[in-house]
């Protein structure tokens, strides 16, 4: 029995990625209940992208959905796994159901997010949202329209419910009202070696997906 438990823990250890380290080899399930492991893409540059999530009680992180339809867009319009030999996993520190309401989200989302670059109601507008507004413009220039009930979602999106992977990449934090992950990308050669990281809680210095693969180009 007990060495039933220690190999029950063996598979669920996961090491802090490294640069120039193999990555620890993980499974989890997708938002169609398909079990994904990293090592199912052996051979692939793997992009690694953990969200952020929620930010406070009911009120989700917009320019979180923006990043996944940023890159499904990208993949539409240049077929970016073709093009890098790349598969992208989106992990998200919740349960498959949360993560299907998460999916729900994409549309609401995106008006938000347009309506932060271009305010409905213009008048008397704070110096503080017009600064943000010429912030939003800049880091999220696309207009994406999503229509209810027809939500394309061609990247895996890993419900990590028991935080496993989250922890052992040092990204959790068990907020109390918001449970999150610190966001954060990263980039696994073919071989299965970190090559990239970033992780910050800001949005503002985050690496643009036209320089992440410019990176994977010089792998």
């Amino acid at each position: 029995f007990a060495m039933s438990i220690n190999c029950r823990a063996a598979e669920n250890t996961i090491n802090l990625p490294m640069i120039g380290q193999p990555v620890s080899d993980f499974r989890l399930t997708d938002q169609n209940g398909n079990s994904v492991a990293l090592s199912d893409y052996n051979g692939k540059n793997v992009m690694l992208i953990f969200s952020r999530g929620m930010v406070e009680e009911n009120y989700w992180c917009q320019i979180c959905h923006y990043q996944y339809a940023d890159l499904a867009d990208f993949e539409k319009t240049a077929s970016i796994r073709q093009k890098y030999n790349l598969e992208v996993l989106f992990v998200l520190p919740y349960s498959t159901d949360t993560i299907k309401n998460w999916i729900g989200m994409f549309p609401k989302q995106m008006e938000i997010i347009d309506n932060w670059k271009y305010p409905k109601d213009s008048t008397n507008l704070t110096e503080g949202k017009i600064k943000w507004a010429n912030t939003t413009r800049k880091l999220l220039p696309k207009k994406i329209i999503y229509e209810p009930g027809k939500i394309e979602t061609p990247f895996s999106i890993l419900a990590d419910s028991e935080r496993i992977v989250s922890n052992g990449f040092k990204l959790y934090k068990n907020e109390p009202n918001a449970p999150q992950n610190i966001p954060a990308i990263y980039i696994i050669d073919k071989d299965g070696i970190l090559r990239f990281k970033y992780i910050c809680q800001d949005t503002t210095d985050r690496p643009t997906y036209q320089y992440l693969f410019q990176f994977i180009e010089k792998m």
